[in-house]
């Protein structure tokens, strides 16, 4: 024996160690050896006829259109697992593409046709679901598919099997002929039949359908219906038909735009993949568009996980009468496929059933429904969205929502229904429930747990036919359910349990439960715990209550002999004079044996003494309800005396105890115990000392539906959305608030229409219809991942202090408004620097939209009174320094410029709406150009060209607008410089580079240094789109790290400043992107660069941290004589150095951190070489050393070297320069008479020299680098 466990255990080993791994990709090869990760096979089912127990079939990134057939075996613990490759997104498509050139159908403007043979059930235009064409109308875009306002209605009292007479008040067909159309026929109540329509008397409006192809019973009342399957019905967007006898198919496309260059796609095949007596086999992270699975034969313990079922299943109506009517292909799990399991998928938009399952043994856990059954047409059972026919099957922790049937689920025998959420279903149908319990499938099942609410079907119901109550379905069990704002909870048949359920707000003024007491029912049936307004054995009736007896209908009551109620038609045909009575012998299913049910510990708000209910004028007051937020099940907890620890703990053993519950070897159970005494059947722990009443207990919280983000294909904002809110998921159809990987519909027709108020506001492909609209208000941002199609009204909003983005990552079509924020003109200081945000915008349209009435846009060339027809928009020119504004007579000839900066302004602050198209390219250029060599300058103004925040830098990093245009810009100013209005620091201009961490705002201007006198572009990139809650001009805090701002004065105003950065890494010579010349060489105050000096006056001087204990800074002071100026330091966050600034011709030196140094010159003072700031740990006097006055630098353009400083010295200067090995190559002598003299370097190779100056007792050596 021993022997032989140990070969098992050895085989078990071996075997797992040749499971292999196998790879899928469409660039792969079907070969023998295909398979491996770098050699992959090119098809699913090439690689699959590979696989065996334990193997992994990893399918990579990709569009997959072959119909797959699987009959591999898997083993119990050695599954066969097909799946996604390492999150990549794989689809399995049903569709095939539809090319081809369109051509106009000329019945109707702006439909199309084309030839086309072969058989189409469904139309997609890109990826969007078309509808085929009917009347009346309905559209999926705006979720009115699935309203009975879009049906027509019928008149009842005139209409018979067979002959159906129109309600023309509600829908008038007019001069439409529905002769020869099919009938999608709600004329069962909750059953609809497709049936073709024999005739239609145009003047009566009567139609006709041969009676006996009903596949039901005909019921005269709630009729509805609409009408397919002809040409004649196209009339509106997003409408299609395929006329299969001429082999032509029509499209209205919703744009109504000759649609031949777009992506359009037909569904051709129902089942992608077939599991045919497929065993273990695991189908994971796999999108199925427009087709699904079915499971055949002895399919058994197979997973499918992870799964998203876009338009899974259609009708096949487009085919024609003769092979389009009857039940759809859906999502199928076959009779004899038991023990499979349905994990964590997505079933959006299917026609038909979301799930059809007739196995056994099967558990559909955590999964998402949404959007099932738009026709409720033909399908299976009593019209339910989610169908089983077997046994011991489990539903549990599934979220549904918005289904057309009458029914949502059917659960099958013994079944288990728990943990759901589920709202909004039973559209299009009459009667129903969410949990709907037939007579066969009562016996043994548990629904517990579950919370159901806004939906005007049952919430839970037993059901069945009047008659005897032992026929309706006997032994189930209702526990620790909420419904709120349906029709409640009912129930028929005997010895049912119905426990600690909360039930409120019940619809259309019914009970909330309701213990139906038709002919003679119930017997011994349980209620105890239950929370509710009203409770009864009527649907809606409370009066016949009597004051001894409770009205449940529970035989041998406590307190009375009353064996039941009936409603006794009082001898009449009449409705009026019917009346409720208890039960009495000679009644047809009296039955004079008293049960041992009871009810006990009930509350409800029926001011009637009853055996078992306790009256509260409130109920909801005892729990946590607010009817004004959000329905969560947190809201229904126990929150009063009234009802904690006031409940009943039963341990009574009901009668036929064994029946309740699946069998013992179901592998779940909920039912805890052997012996099936009521504390087993029904398992609650209390929290005190007795059970509370209701669905929980004080402390207890337990929720329901999945817990994890599906990814939807498509979302819609409802037109009846409550309020504006873009990020409130209630106001989306999928009850989800929209992704990056989501499409996104703004349908018209909406009472509200949503705004962005929030950041992060994300979508894949969106499109807003005509007359709907989407604002982003200031501050925040929407990113479309996909294309952005507009056809009614966009708007970005932003004030002085805030901007919104909105980015577009795909194609854009259609206009958006910006309502970019411009300063008051002032009296000429205010101007702003602004680009257009937007392409395609012609001035002359944005001055009329600007400048008409009271609109803001300024007049005027900087007083606001200009010359007559001058506009406050105007042009840089660099190359004369000069600006020019656009004037009446020159405003219709061009547009903005993409990337190219304006001055702008407004006559008092406000903003100007910029409308055109969004920019998409993958690059926008703008041409600069540097004029300092003639009497302009390098400066060229350009703007941000996109409706979003860019990223600024660093240079360092990838696709950041200082990284692209690193080597256009001037290495000295690698930079940007914006001009903010604001002197307070010195200067009206701040410069960004990376030394902050910033980004510029959407449309906003700037200068930046041309390197070059040739023409350069400026390079835009969409990759440097960004987002962010940023202020005006630039979002991001300069000078982030160690620093030090010095400020100059006169009169006590700041006339100017320049900064001092200290990072790692960084030299005492060029750092580009991190030092930045000053934009005026002629700026009060400027420092110098330390080593590789060129003459630029700095703005920001960026060093090495090792320069905040030893650096000696050259410092530009430019002021006029007798002028009093003081220097101060106003920023430091540098460490312990001290900052010193000193003069060398008086001498001194000022401790900047102790005092400003003042001083009133005597001559006018410019350049460098008598001020220098120090940067030590130690302390300086006045008896230290002097700094070297005299100074040399190199422009790297220049063919000579500039010695500054000669004409304080009182000796002539020797001048030496030696290469990089010590050998002189040029000596000369200069003399005093003049402050700044050059030294011609042609002739010398380019590289690393030292420089020597030697004046009396002053001297300096520095490097030089001659290119």
């Amino acid at each position: 024996m021993k022997r032989f466990l140990f070969l098992l255990i050895l085989f078990i080993s071996v075997f797992n160690i040749y499971s292999a791994d196998y790879y899928v990709s469409s660039s792969g090869t079907d070969n023998e050896s295909c398979g491996a990760i770098g050699t992959p096979c090119q098809t699913i089912q090439y690689a699959i006829n590979k696989l065996s127990a334990g193997d992994t079939l990893y399918i990579r990134e990709g569009t997959y259109r072959e119909t797959i057939t699987i009959t591999n075996d898997g083993s119990s613990g050695n599954l066969i697992t097909i799946q996604n490759y390492n999150n990549e997104i794989v689809t399995i498509d049903g569709t095939t593409d539809i090319t081809g050139s369109w051509s106009t159908y000329n019945d109707v403007s702006g439909a199309y046709q084309l030839s086309y043979t072969g058989d189409i059930t469904q139309l997609f235009v890109d990826d969007q679901p078309m509808v085929n064409a009917r009347w009346p109308n309905a559209q999926f875009n705006d979720d009115s598919i699935f309203s009975h306002s879009t049906w027509a209605e019928g008149d009842e009292g005139n209409s018979s099997n067979g002959s159906l007479t129109i309600d023309t008040s509600v829908h008038d067909p007019g001069s439409i002929d529905l002769d020869g159309s099919i009938g999608i026929l709600n004329i069962g109540s909750f059953k609809t039949w497709s049936i073709e329509i024999t005739d239609h008397n145009l003047a009566s409006d009567v139609i006709t359908y041969n009676s006996s192809d009903l596949g039901g019973t005909y019921k005269p009342k709630h009729h509805y219906y609409f009408f397919e399957g002809k040409k004649e019905f196209i009339d509106t967007n997003n409408e299609w038909f395929h006329d299969k006898t001429n082999n032509v198919l029509y499209l209205f496309p919703d744009d109504g735009l000759d649609p031949s260059n777009r992506s359009i796609k037909a569904k051709t095949t129902d089942y992608r993949v077939t599991f045919s007596a497929a065993n273990y086999v695991k189908l994971k992270g796999i999108n199925f568009f427009a087709t699904t699975f079915q499971m055949t034969g002895n399919s058994d313990n197979n997973i499918i996980e992870e799964c998203n079922f876009y338009f899974p299943s259609a009708s096949q109506r487009m085919l024609g009468t003769t092979n389009g009517l009857g039940t759809p292909n859906v999502t199928s799990i076959e009779g004899s496929a038991d023990n499979n399991h349905i994990l964590k998928c997505l079933f959006e938009n299917s026609e038909g059933e979301a799930l059809r399952i007739k196995g056994d043994y099967n558990i559909v856990e955590n999964n998402y429904f949404h959007h099932i059954d738009w026709s409720v047409s033909e399908i299976e059972g009593l019209m339910v969205s989610i169908f089983f026919n077997g046994v011991e099957n489990i539903f549990d922790n599934n979220t549904i929502h918005t289904t057309g049937a009458s029914a949502t689920v059917l659960p099958g025998q013994r079944s288990i229904f728990s943990y759901n959420n589920i709202t909004n279903t039973g559209l299009l149908q009459s009667d129903g429930a969410v949990f709907q319990g037939t007579s066969a499938n009562v016996s043994g099942s548990v629904v517990h747990h579950n919370y159901v609410y806004d939906t005007e079907k049952y919430a839970f119901r037993y059901d069945a036919p009047g008659g005897d109550a032992s026929s309706a379905g006997s032994y189930g069990i209702m526990h620790h359910n909420i419904a709120d704002n349906t029709n409640g909870l009912m129930i028929k048949g005997n010895n049912q349990i119905i426990a600690h359920n909360t039930i409120i707000n019940t619809q259309n003024n019914k009970n909330d439960i309701v213990i139906l007491s038709e002919d003679c029912s119930n017997t011994n049936t349980w209620l105890f715990n239950n929370l509710a307004e009203k409770i009864g054995s009527h649907r809606s009736a409370t009066s016949f209550s009597l004051s001894a007896n409770s009205p449940m209908p529970i035989a041998g009551n406590v307190g009375g002999s009353d064996y039941g109620y009936l409603k006794d038609d009082n001898g009449t045909d009449a409705s009026e004079d019917d009346f409720w009575r208890v039960c009495t012998s000679g009644d047809t299913y009296y039955n004079a044996t008293a049960g041992v049910g009871s009810s006990q510990n009930n509350i409800d708000q029926t001011n009637v003494s009853r055996t078992g209910i306790t009256y509260n004028s409130d109920v909801e007051s005892l729990i946590n309800y607010n009817s004004s937020t959000e329905k969560i099940e947190s809201r229904y907890h126990p929150t009063s005396n009234t009802i904690i620890d006031q409940g009943v703990t039963l341990t009574n053993t009901p009668s036929g105890t064994s029946t309740y519950g699946p069998s013992s070897n179901f592998n779940y159970t909920p039912i805890t115990g052997s012996s099936r005494q009521m504390n087993e059947l029904i398992p609650h722990t209390n929290a005190g000392s007795g059970a509370d009443i209701g669905a929980f207990e004080v402390g207890e919280s337990w929720t329901t539906g999945i817990n994890w983000t599906p990814k939807f294909h498509t979302t819609i904002w409802k037109k009846t959305a409550a309020t504006t809110d873009w990020n409130t998921a209630s106001n989306w159809s999928t009850g989800y608030v929209p992704t990056s990987d989501v499409h996104v519909i703004i349908p018209t027709g909406a009472t509200r229409y949503p705004e962005i108020s929030n950041t992060g506001a994300a979508s894949k492909n969106i499109t807003i219809n005509s007359s709907a609209t989407l604002t982003v208000n200031k501050g925040y941002d929407l990113t479309v991942a996909g294309n952005f199609t507009n056809r009614g009204t966009v708007t970005l909003n932003s004030d002085s202090n805030e901007f919104s983005s909105l980015i577009v990552q795909g194609t854009s079509s259609g206009n958006i408004t910006y309502n970019r924020y411009v300063n008051s003109l002032s009296g000429g200081t205010g101007w702003d620097l602004i680009g257009s945000p937007v392409n395609g915008l012609q001035i002359s349209s944005f001055v009329s939209t600007n400048d008409a009435g009271s609109s803001p846009l300024a007049t005027g060339n900087g007083s606001g009174q200009g010359a007559s027809g001058e506009y406050a928009i105007g042009i840089y020119d660099p190359s004369n320094n000069s600006w020019s504004n656009y004037t009446s007579s020159n405003v219709n000839t061009t547009q903005f410029t993409p990337g190219k900066g304006y001055q702008m302004a407004t006559d008092s602050g406000a903003t100007l709406a910029f409308t055109g198209t969004v920019d998409t390219d993958a690059t926008e250029t703008i041409s600069i150009e540097s004029f300092t060599d003639a009497s302009g300058r390098r400066w060229n103004l350009i703007s941000n060209p996109y409706p979003s925040f860019i990223t600024l830098g660093p240079n360092s990093t990838t696709n950041t607008f200082l990284e692209v245009n690193d080597d256009i810009i001037d290495a000295t100013y690698v930079g940007v410089y914006g001009y903010d209005a604001d002197n307070s620091n010195g200067s009206n201009y701040t410069i960004y580079n990376n030394t902050s961490s910033s980004k510029i705002a959407p449309g906003q201007a700037f200068f930046v240094a041309a390197r070059s006198t040739n023409a350069a572009n400026i390079t835009f990139k969409e990759e440097m789109q960004t987002t962010s809650t940023g202020d005006d001009f630039i979002s991001g805090d300069i000078m982030e790290n160690t620093e030090v701002e010095l400020r100059i004065y006169n009169n006590g105003n700041a006339v100017g400043n320049t900064k001092l950065f200290f990072d790692e890494g960084l030299t005492l010579g060029l750092n580009p992107g991190w030092d930045a010349g000053s934009f005026s060489q002629s700026d009060p105050i400027m420092t110098r660069l330390v080593e590789e000096d060129e003459g630029h006056g700095m703005a920001i001087n960026a060093m090495g941290l090792d320069a905040m204990e030893n650096a000696v800074i050259p410092l530009v002071i430019n002021q006029a004589a007798g002028q009093e100026f003081r220097i101060n330091l106003h920023t430091a966050t540098i460490p312990d150095p001290n900052v010193y600034l000193e003069d060398v011709e008086e001498g001194t030196f000022t401790n900047l951190y102790e005092g400003d140094f003042v001083y009133t010159p005597t001559s006018d003072l410019e350049g460098v070489g008598r001020f220098f700031i120090h940067m030590t740990a130690d302390t300086m006097s006045n008896e230290e050393v002097s700094t070297s006055i005299l100074n040399a630098y190199k422009e790297i353009d220049a063919s000579y070297i500039t010695i500054e400083g000669l004409a304080t010295q009182s000796n002539e200067t020797k001048v030496s320069l030696y290469n990089i090995l010590g050998r002189e190559v040029l000596s000369t002598t200069l003399n005093n008479n003049m402050g700044t003299q050059t030294i011609s370097t042609v002739g010398l190779s380019a590289g690393i020299y030292v420089i020597e100056l030697e004046s009396g007792s002053d001297r300096l050596t520095k490097k030089l680098l001659i290119q």
